[in-house]
C-alpha cells in the first residue's frame, strides 16, 4: 500500500500556497506515494498543512508550514522509506518550485527554460526520469496556454505520452484544447482527469466540466479541427466557424414550435459552488466596492442555520489558470442568501490576485460562490465578547456582534480599526445596533485624520490614533475575545490581550496569525 499524502485545501492553506504545494509534492513523489487534496485539517494559520497516512482518504500525522522546497523534501524523506533525490531531480525540482510562485511571467519563463536546459544537458537523467521531463513540459505548456495554445498543445501531448495516467497532465491538456476552442475534446480530457483522480481537486474539475458542457454548445463538434498541424491562429479560426444555417422551412418550423418549459433543478445538478449573476457593483470608498449577486435554483442540500458564516469566491486567474479562493462575510443575511440574493463588501488590493480580477467585473458578469461555511459559534460568547476588527472585517464584526447580542445581556465591545473616517463602513447599521442594545459599545480607532463631523451625534466613540493598550485594558477581563483583520493587527491584538490577563483559549483569531517574530510595535490597518 502506497503512503497517502494529502494537502489541505482550506481557505487559509490555499492562501498560503497549498495549490502549489500539491504540485511540488506530487512531482517529487511521483510513483512513490498517492498525493491527494483534503478539506481543512484544522491547523489554520500554520499552513500549508500536509497529512501523511497509510490509509487512502484518511487523516494522519499533520505537518505544518510546508512552505519551502527543503521542507517538501524533508516531509517526503520522513513519509516514504528510502526516498531520495539525485542532483538533477533536486535542481529541476527547485526550479519548478520557484517558477510556480513567481508573479513575473518573464522570470517564470526563465526558470522553466533553465529546468528544460538542465534536462537537455543530462539526457540520461531525462531517460531515467521520464516523469521529470513530463513535469517540465506541463509547466511550460501552462505558461503558453493563452499566448500560444498550439505550443502548449504540443508540449502537453508529449507529457501525456510520457505519463498517460497523470491526472494533472490531462487537466492541462483539457485547458490547451479549450484555449484552441475545442471544448468537445477538452471535455473528454477533463473527464479522463477526474477518472484518474489523484493530485487534483475533483470539485474544481467538475466545475470545469460544467463550463465545458456549456462551451460545447457554442462550438459544434464537426467544426473542431481534427488535428493541431495548423498554426494557432488557423486552429482558432477553424474552431470558431459558424455552423451551416438551417433551411428557411426548418427555421419557420422552429419559430412556430412552442418553447419548452424551463427544466426543474435536478438533484444531480446540485453543486457546492455555483455561478452567481452580478446585478450591481457600487464603489463604497476609495478601495472598497459593494457587489450584489443573484442565483436561481437550489443552493443547499440541507438546511444551514449557523448565524456566523461566510462564503468563498473562486476564480481561475492568470495565464496558468491558477484557482484562487478567498473568504468573504456577506453584508446581507442568511435568509437573503437562501432566497438567492447576496451582497458582498470587497476591499480591492492592488497586488491581490483575486481582487485584481473582481474589480474588473460588472453587472451581467458571473462569479463563482460556494455554499455558506461556519465561522464561529456565538453561544461560546454568552458571557460577553470583545472584538477587535480591522478595515474590511467590519462585516464579520456586524455578524458576530449581532449574533452574540441576541443571546446575552452581557457586555459586547467592538473596536474597529481604520485609517481614516472615510474608510469606516456601515456606520448606520452600527448605530442601529447601539440604539437597540444598551450593553453594546463601539469604538472607532483612526490611525490617520480626524473623526467625521457627525461623530458628536453618534453613540459610537471615536479615537484619534491607533488602538492602544489602555483601551483594551479598560474592558472586563472575563470577556472572551475575537480578532479579525490584517496580520499585523491580529498579532498585536493577540499579544496585547494575553498581556492583559486573557488566556490563549479565550482568544479566537479568525485570520492568519503571524509568528511572534513578525510582530509589529503598533497595530497596522491596510
Amino acid at each position: 500500500i502506497m503512503t497517502t499524502i494529502a494537502t489541505c485545501q482550506g481557505p487559509n492553506c490555499t492562501g498560503d500556497g497549498s495549490s502549489f504545494t500539491i504540485r511540488d509534492l506530487e512531482d517529487l513523489a511521483y510513483g512513490l506515494a498517492t498525493v491527494q487534496t483534503i478539506g481543512c485539517l484544522g491547523h489554520c494559520n500554520r499552513g500549508p498543512n500536509i497529512s501523511v497516512s497509510e490509509t487512502a482518504g484518511g487523516r494522519g500525522k499533520v505537518t505544518n508550514k510546508v512552505n519551502k522546497f527543503s521542507k517538501c523534501v524533508e516531509l517526503l524523506e520522513n513519509a516514504i522509506p528510502g526516498f531520495t533525490l539525485d542532483d538533477v531531480q533536486k535542481k529541476v525540482g527547485k526550479l519548478k518550485y520557484n517558477a510556480r510562485r513567481d508573479d513575473n511571467p518573464a522570470e517564470r519563463k526563465r526558470l522553466v527554460d533553465e529546468a528544460m536546459s538542465a534536462l537537455d544537458k543530462n539526457p540520461k537523467a531525462a531517460e531515467q526520469h521520464p516523469e521529470l521531463l513530463a513535469q517540465v513540459l506541463t509547466l511550460r505548456a501552462r505558461e503558453s496556454l493563452k499566448a500560444s495554445p498550439k505550443d502548449a498543445y504540443r508540449d502537453i501531448m508529449k507529457a501525456v505520452e510520457l505519463c498517460p495516467n497523470w491526472a494533472y497532465a490531462k487537466v492541462t491538456l483539457s485547458q490547451a484544447l479549450d484555449a484552441c476552442n475545442m471544448p468537445h475534446k477538452a471535455l473528454v480530457a477533463m473527464n479522463e482527469a477526474i477518472k484518474i483522480g489523484n493530485g487534483i481537486d475533483k470539485n474544481q474539475m467538475k466545475r470545469a466540466v460544467t463550463r465545458l458542457e456549456r462551451r460545447k454548445e457554442e462550438v459544434p463538434e464537426d467544426a473542431e479541427p481534427p488535428a493541431m498541424d495548423d498554426n494557432a491562429e488557423e486552429v482558432q479560426a477553424k474552431s470558431t466557424k459558424k455552423p451551416k444555417a438551417k433551411s428557411k422551412k426548418k427555421a419557420k418550423e422552429a419559430a412556430k414550435a412552442p418553447e419548452p418549459p424551463p427544466a426543474p433543478v435536478a438533484e444531480e445538478d446540485y453543486t457546492e459552488i455555483k455561478d452567481w449573476d452580478i446585478i450591481d457593483v457600487k464603489q463604497l470608498n476609495h478601495d472598497c466596492i459593494s457587489m450584489k449577486l443573484k442565483c436561481p435554483g437550489k443552493l443547499l442540500k440541507e438546511k444551514f442555520t449557523d448565524e456566523c458564516w461566510h462564503v468563498d469566491l473562486v476564480a481561475d486567474i492568470g495565464e496558468t489558470f491558477e484557482e484562487v479562493k478567498r473568504s468573504y462575510t456577506p453584508a446581507s443575511s442568511l435568509q437573503e442568501m437562501m432566497q438567492g440574493h447576496l451582497e458582498l463588501m470587497i476591499k480591492i488590493y492592488d497586488t491581490g490576485k483575486l481582487t485584481s480580477h473582481l474589480k474588473t467585473l460588472k453587472a451581467g458578469d458571473k462569479v463563482l460562490v460556494t455554499i455558506p461555511h461556519w465561522t464561529l459559534e456565538p453561544n461560546d460568547y454568552a458571557g460577553g465578547m470583545v472584538m477587535i476588527a480591522g478595515g474590511s472585517a467590519v462585516t464579520i464584526a456586524l455578524q458576530a456582534c449581532q449574533a452574540v447580542l441576541a443571546r446575552t445581556k452581557s457586555e459586547v465591545h467592538l473596536f474597529l480599526c481604520n485609517k481614516t473616517a472615510e474608510d469606516v463602513l456601515y456606520q448606520d447599521r452600527l448605530e442601529e445596533m447601539l440604539k437597540a442594545n444598551a450593553s453594546f459599545h463601539v469604538t472607532h480607532c483612526l490611525s490617520q485624520g480626524q473623526p467625521p463631523a457627525s461623530a458628536g451625534a453618534q453613540r459610537a466613540k471615536w479615537h484619534s490614533g491607533r488602538l492602544q493598550e489602555s483601551l483594551i485594558e479598560a474592558v472586563p477581563k472575563e470577556l472572551k475575545a475575537v480578532i479579525s483583520g490584517p496580520r499585523s493587527l491580529c498579532r498585536w491584538a493577540y499579544d496585547t490581550l494575553l498581556a492583559h490577563g486573557r488566556q490563549d483559549d479565550q482568544i479566537n483569531c479568525l485570520d492568519d496569525l503571524p509568528e511572534a517574530a513578525e510582530e509589529t510595535v503598533t497595530p497596522q490597518v491596510e
